[in-house]
């Protein structure tokens, strides 16, 4: 076997023990997997938003779904059917076996799916997702002559008269016979029947899989039944519960335990036959299909963190020797399962592509079925570079590679790829948080590196921690296949022909709601609604807050449809502006005009000057006004958007300016207050805290900043609870926290009592890491941080302070006054609740066991950098001893904390 070499060169940005590290690794091995490709599941039907009826495909539905096929252009698929599809007559009563309705409406939206399929040469896994009508429970007719004669008739006509014989390669008799109270001899039985019954009709009997479950059953389809199976096929998503999801994952469990899924089977079944993972996904099942709001960003399907875990998983099923990776799943599923890259029933963002789309869209167009998959040697004990390559054909290769976080030596890898395969011309696809797909573009953009030589030269290109990289020689998408028309017509009454974006960076949601006011100009049930809540974080500026529509035809401008007509309603009076994106156009063209409140008005806007051109997307403000925040919730809503002939009234458009707002992720916070630069958002419960910049009370050598920030704590009500009021800073629109600047840091002064505090980071991701401070002195500046680094590679969002836990108010108009300054990100090495030594406190670390002297009937915590508590004591000896763990401890003595390191 003729081996290439790949060198990768990676350059490590950390101390200098890690510095400049330099690794060769070689494809070690050109694997032998029969490799049938990356696909996806498919329920195969338009539905409506109740998820479970069907709809017919409408043009718009159908055009924007199969060019969204096309696009991934996917190896395998598998999509099974439903009995009663096909043995149920049109009122859904039950036929004898032998008597059918081939041309019910199911089959009628079944065919559609596969007559492209067939056209496009793309590959069946079929089957039956049960064998009764009713599902799940099979009872005795499982192991009966009539469903193997149900089976075979169905592979008759769909082979001999539907001529889907092609594509239907692979046949899974039934879905998960594990949860279906089906014995494993059972399920033998049953595929011994159909496969005589295959060979009794004279059809090909090299199609059966099985058997579609897990645990042991994923081999022991092999021990019973090897003689009638030509794959193996089994479903695997990643733990139930967030944390081990996470871990799982990030462990790099999955490789190894694919491995020896495989041995396992060939132990029974020494051919090298295709082994399917026929349902797969990153998390675990409930959080796909039926979403959990507040679920941990990693476990919700419309996140950059969960499109990058598809990305992990393909790299290590496809390294394991496994022959295909099965999403689940394309579009979402009967039961209004949330599971897909976009939901065509149009509930949870509708037809807005996910970012999963795009990682996987990559990884099923270029690691095509014949690939032969090249496992590469990775980097030695390390877990964060997954890499994967393949060569396609005899000349087209494809690599990606993805930089976890699990081990955070490196923020950025910096890797040449060196082929003896002379010059080619690679294209390269980019995922990370500032590129991770728009929702409706087909495909990532690319850049195109050429090289005169792999072998001499190499390629080199920059993978930065929690992000991805693809680079294939083989082209890339052309451009899209959709309709183009000069009718415009959304009125928010189906879902069929638009999409809806919210320019989130800016705290706008964007969604389809009920009709606020269905009375006056428009009596429709449905409308879209801009809105910004009071309490979202990361804007600037409510003047530049908008949504957005996005047509999915082409829409083009012509002379006789050239005026855009629609309606608006507003919850309070301001000004609003609508606006259309213009192909070829770098700015919007619209009107900003009054609106009043609470009424429906109606709007036209003369695009006469574009007669020709595309309309890109409709971009909706809902408020012109600037605000720096708000105090309530605004929102716009918009309907029978409509491009008409006659321009009575009509507005001329003007260019709409947008103010000029970095949008990119910084790697730095330094808040100061003398330029402030974040947006400080309140939110006081038992109590309202009033935040203001002021002058410094105590300019002294610890802070000679002229301007601060002023907590007030002043409560309407007398309460003896404790208070967990707080204020939050929100760097806008994020910072991404890395190796060299771990830590956070920041300074408390209080003139009079002193108390406890508390800081919480949150992160993009949804995770959050806290800690409390101890102000035991007053009137000096005093510093305080938190330790950061496990969650290197994460994007803060908001910082939260707590300035007094222990604030009571026993009277009406209890005061409380802090001051902060000077929120830095910096690697300087001081601990969430750090306070130097007294020379009355002796702390000491000793092999491992920790001793405290002098502290009689003190109040002991000791804790974990993360805050993990693992000893508590209310009252200890003079002379105090404990084994601790390694690394970083924050031990309090009654209301003191300290820092230690074992």
């Amino acid at each position: 076997m003729k081996r290439f070499y790949l060198l990768l060169i990676t350059l490590l940005a950390i101390s200098p023990l890690w510095a400049n590290i330099t690794l060769e690794s070689t494809i070690i091995e050109t694997l032998n997997t029969p490799w049938c490709g990356f696909g996806y599941n498919q329920w195969g039907f338009a539905r409506e938003s109740d998820g479970n009826t069907l709809k017919p495909w409408n043009d718009a539905l159908w055009n924007t779904t199969q060019e969204r096929i096309l696009a991934i252009k996917p190896s395998l698929v598998r999509l099974p059917l439903m009995r009663s599809w096909f043995n149920s007559d049109d009122n859904g009563n039950q036929l004898p076996i032998g008597t059918y309705n081939w041309n019910s409406k199911y089959m009628q939206a079944y065919y559609k799916i596969m007559d492209l399929y067939k056209e496009h040469d793309i590959k069946v896994m079929s089957g039956l997702w049960h064998a009764v009508p009713s599902g799940y429970l099979e009872g005795d007719f499982y192991e009966s002559d009539d469903f193997a004669k149900l089976q075979g008739d169905l592979l008759e006509y769909l082979f001999k008269t539907k001529g889907y014989d092609k594509i239907i390669t692979v046949y899974a008799p039934t879905n998960e016979p594990l949860g279906c109270s089906v014995s494993i001899t059972g399920w033998s039985n049953m595929c011994k029947k159909l496969y005589s019954e295959l060979q009794k009709k004279g059809l090909p009997t090299n199609i059966i899989t099985g058997a579609d479950s897990w645990g042991d059953w994923i081999w022991k389809p092999a021990q019973y039944n090897s003689n009638e199976l030509s794959a193996y096929d089994f479903h695997n998503y990643l733990n139930d519960t967030p944390d081990d999801t996470y871990n799982s994952l990030y462990n790099r469990t999955i490789e190894p335990i694919f491995e020896s899924n495989l041995a396992n089977i060939r132990k029974h079944d020494a051919f090298a036959k295709p082994i399917h993972v026929s349902e797969m996904a990153p998390i675990g099942v409930p959080f796909i299909d039926w979403p959990v709001s507040d679920a941990p960003a990693y476990c919700r399907i419309d996140t950059y963190e969960y499109a990058l875990g598809f990305w992990d998983y393909g790299i290590q099923l496809a390294r394991s020797g496994m022959s295909s990776g099965l999403a689940w799943g394309l579009d979402g599923f009967e039961q209004n399962k949330n599971a897909g890259m976009w939901n065509n029933a149009g509930t949870y963002g509708g037809m807005t592509l996910r970012p999963w789309y795009y990682t996987w869209q990559l990884m099923c167009r270029y690691f095509p079925r014949e690939a032969k998959i090249i496992k590469m040697k990775e980097l030695e004990n390390r877990k964060d570079l997954r890499i994967l390559g393949a060569k396609i054909g005899e000349s087209d290769y494809s690599f990606v590679v993805v930089n976890r976080r699990m081990d955070t030596k490196s923020d950025c890898a910096t890797i040449t790829f060196k082929l003896p395969i002379g010059a080619k011309r690679f294209y390269l696809y980019e995922f990370n948080p500032a590129q991770c797909g728009n929702g409706v573009d087909l495909s990532l953009p690319y850049k195109v590196l050429d090289s005169e030589s792999m072998e001499n030269n190499g390629l080199t290109v920059d993978v930065p921690l929690e992000s991805g990289v693809l680079l294939t020689t083989m082209p890339p998408l052309t451009s899209g296949s959709q309709s183009e028309t000069d009718q415009l017509s959304i009125d928010f009454e189906g879902d069929d022909n638009f999409t809806l974006i919210a320019q989130s960076f800016y705290g706008a949601s964007i969604s389809k709601v009920t009709n606020p006011r269905k009375r006056g100009l428009n009596v429709s049930d449905n409308v879209c609604q801009v809105e910004v809540k009071k309490k979202d974080e990361g804007f600037f500026y409510l003047d530049d807050t908008f949504g957005a529509i996005v047509p999915l035809n082409n829409i083009k401008i012509s002379a006789s449809n050239k005026f855009l007509t629609f309606q608006t309603y507003k919850n309070v009076a301001s000004k609003i502006t609508v606006a259309i994106s213009i192909e070829g156009s770098n700015t919007l063209k619209g009107c900003t005009v009054d609106a009043i409140a609470r009424n429906w008005q109606e709007w036209k806007l003369n695009l006469s000057q574009f007669v020709g051109q595309r309309i890109k997307h409709i971009a909706i403000f809902p408020d012109r006004n600037f605000y720096q925040s708000i105090n309530t919730n605004t929102y716009l809503s918009i309907d029978n958007i409509n491009l008409v002939d006659l321009g009575d009234g009509a507005i001329d458009y003007q260019d709409i300016i947008l103010n000029e707002i970095d949008n990119s992720l910084k790697t730095s916070l330094n808040i100061d207050f003398e330029n402030l630069t974040s947006s400080v958002i309140l939110d006081g419960t038992e109590s309202v805290i009033n935040t203001e910049v002021v002058s410094n009370p105590k300019i002294l050598d610890a802070n000679k900043g002229a301007k601060v920030c002023k907590a007030l704590m002043l409560s309407s009500v007398a309460t003896s609870s404790t208070n967990h009021s707080k204020f939050s800073l929100n760097p806008y629109p994020g910072i991404l926290l890395t190796r060299e600047t771990p830590n956070l840091t920041f300074q408390v002064y209080r003139q009079n009592n002193i108390c406890e505090g508390k800081i919480e980071v949150a992160f993009k991701s949804g995770k959050k890491v806290m800690e409390n401070y101890s102000l035991n002195s007053t009137r000096k500046w005093l510093t305080f941080g938190i330790g950061l680094t496990p969650y290197i590679g994460e994007i803060i969002t908001n910082i939260s302070v707590y300035p007094n836990l222990n604030y009571v108010a026993e009277r009406l108009g209890t005061e409380d006054i802090s001051f902060f300054d000077n929120f830095v990100l910096s690697n300087a090495q001081i601990g969430g609740a750090y306070v130097p030594f007294s020379d009355s406190d002796k702390l000491f670390i000793v092999d491992e066991v920790l001793h405290v002297v002098g502290a009689e009937g003190a109040t002991i915590t000791i804790a974990n950098i993360d805050g993990t508590v693992f000893h508590y004591a209310d009252s200890i000896n003079n002379e105090f001893m404990i084994k601790v763990p390694k690394g970083v401890l924050i031990v309090k003595l009654n209301n003191k904390r300290y820092k230690l390191i074992n």
